[in-house]
């Protein structure tokens, strides 16, 4: 997938799929429990997770990432996140190999 390829499925479903991922599979605040319609609270997340997947980012650095979310949330950041991170990283494999 070029660049140009890439934009436009980020845009048109990339980003959308992984906010829903991070909302389902996530959520450290437990969101989904207590506020309807609140899938786009970790929105702010999105586009720097794409960006670190776009880049090559590990299983490893994915689960880094999701806990310096946490972190800034006032989160205590928790063990590594790795069943989470494999989800993530096995979705975007899947979506720009086009599988």
């Amino acid at each position: 997938m070029d660049q140009s390829e890439y934009e436009r499925w980020w845009r048109e479903r990339g980003s959308a799929e992984l906010r829903d991922l991070l909302y389902r599979d996530w959520d450290p605040i437990g969101l989904k429990e207590i506020a309807e319609g609140s899938n786009d609270e970790y929105d702010a997340y999105v586009g720097q997770l794409g960006r670190r997947l776009r880049a090559g980012a590990s299983e490893h650095d994915v689960a880094t990432l999701l806990q310096s979310f946490r972190l800034e949330m006032g989160l205590d950041p928790g063990g590594p996140p790795l069943e989470t991170a494999r989800r993530i990283l096995d979705w975007y494999r899947a979506a720009v190999s086009g599988r």
